[in-house]
Formats: C-alpha cells, sequence, structure tokens
C-alpha cells in the first residue's frame, strides 16, 4: 500500500508529497519502506520494520555513515541486553565494556615488503625478496624469504635484513628477537643465526655463537658470494608505535 500525504498536510513545514516518484511506503505489516515499494533488504532502499528490524542497502556505494562531533566517544554500541559487547568510537573499537582509548584497536592492515639484505662493504644483487605482513593494532607479525644472485666486497659490520613495513617502537623495554627458522647456502659458520630488532628500527640485525657462551655471541657478516645463495626464512613479531 502506498500512503499519500494528506493535502493538510503536505503544506506543513517539512512535509510535501511533491516528489516525482514514490517517497516513501508503509506497507500492510507497518514496515515504513524508502527508496522502494517493498520490505527485502536485497533491494536497494532503506527499511525501518514493525518488528524493530532496521536495513540500509545500497547499490555499489556506501550504505550508512555514523559520524560523532564535537567530542571523543562512542558512536556505536552493540549490546546483548544491558551489555555492551563492543563499540565503536573515536580512538577505534573497543570490547566489552571498555572504553579507554589505549584498549582500542584502531588499525588492521595486510601487506607485503621487499627484504634486503645490506651491510657496509658489501655489493649485494637480491634474487628473492618475498616479505609479507599482517598489522593488527601496535603489533606487526611478518615472514620473509630472501637469497643473492651475487655478493661482492667483504662486509666491515653486522648483516641487517632491511625494508620491514614499519619501524620498532622506541623503547628498549619493547625489542623483538627469535631464531632464524630456516637458512642454508651461506658461509661456513653463518647458518645457526639469530635475529634482533633494535629500538626504533626498521632493520633486522642477526648473530651466530654458542647460546650458553655470551662471549662467543658475535654479530653475523658474512655473505657466500656465489650465484643462488644465502636463502633464509624467517617469521616474527614487533611492536611498531
Amino acid at each position: 500500500m502506498t500512503t499519500k500525504i494528506p493535502a493538510e498536510l503536505s503544506s506543513t513545514p517539512g512535509i510535501s508529497d511533491s516528489s516525482n516518484a514514490t517517497a516513501i511506503t508503509i506497507d500492510s505489516s507497518e514496515n515504513v519502506i524508502v527508496g522502494a515499494t517493498s520490505y527485502n533488504n536485497d533491494n536497494a532502499g532503506v527499511g525501518l520494520g514493525s518488528s524493530g528490524f532496521f536495513y540500509a542497502t545500497r547499490d555499489g556505494s556506501l550504505a550508512a555513515s555514523f559520524k560523532r562531533l564535537s567530542s571523543t566517544g562512542s558512536i556505536a554500541d552493540f549490546r546483548k541486553d544491558s551489555s555492551t559487547i563492543a563499540s565503536v568510537t573515536s580512538d577505534g573499537i573497543c570490547f566489552g565494556s571498555d572504553s579507554a582509548a589505549a584498549n582500542a584497536l584502531d588499525d588492521y592492515e595486510e601487506g607485503t615488503f621487499n627484504p634486503a639484505y645490506s651491510a657496509t662493504g658489501l655489493t649485494v644483487t637480491m634474487d628473492i625478496q618475498n616479505g609479507h605482513y599482517t598489522k593488527i593494532g601496535n603489533m606487526v607479525y611478518f615472514g620473509l624469504l630472501v637469497g643473492t644472485d651475487a655478493v661482492s666486497g667483504g662486509s666491515t659490520n653486522q648483516l641487517k635484513i632491511t625494508g620491514l613495513p614499519y619501524p620498532s617502537v622506541n623503547s628498549t623495554t619493547k625489542l623483538s628477537s627469535g631464531a632464524v627458522g630456516l637458512s642454508y647456502l651461506f658461509t661456513s659458520g653463518q647458518n645457526n643465526m639469530k635475529w634482533f630488532i633494535g629500538a626504533n628500527s626498521s632493520e633486522i640485525s642477526f648473530y651466530i655463537g654458542d647460546d650458553n657462551n655470551v662471549a662467543s655471541v658475535q654479530p653475523s657478516s658474512v655473505l657466500n658470494s656465489g650465484a643462488n645463495q644465502n636463502r633464509l626464512y624467517i617469521t616474527g613479531f614487533y611492536i611498531t608505535a
């Protein structure tokens, strides 16, 4: 049923029947429909059901926008009875009744990056540079595979991998380290490497040595100079700002 606005209401400010098409439909179940003639969320339009169900459907574009002006705080709450399950705030997504800005999830991202070997004195031609990452809040989870096709020169300092997608947080209490998952085709003595990410850094530094003898732990600095060498797999995570 399409409801025509009575003449006495059409002259009321804010209410008009001057539309060139059906503006609002109220069906026999007392559902209100805008932009369509039937209450069905598969159709483009807005529906307000008598049961309390609301939908907004738009073809090929944004269906709804929620905006808070002037102050920070909650923009939308999702509840079960009186308990808040989650809320979207001006700081991100909060879970449960927590509304603290520091606890809001404000970022999720997936992507790729191009890791590369680097050390002073080395000229390196990369032939494998595969890196992928997922960033959840301030945690960056990554995996990489690197390899070289040619290496010349002798390194005079620590071997590193550059190109991490985000710099680590600038804090000496939140550093990251771990073991290399797999490495092969390196020079002798370089296969048992550990990695380390310092503060405010987009680089991975490598060490070799006996875990039970701190004095023997030294910076790794030598790559094999042959073709198709220095294969290294790493999976890890670190904290970014």
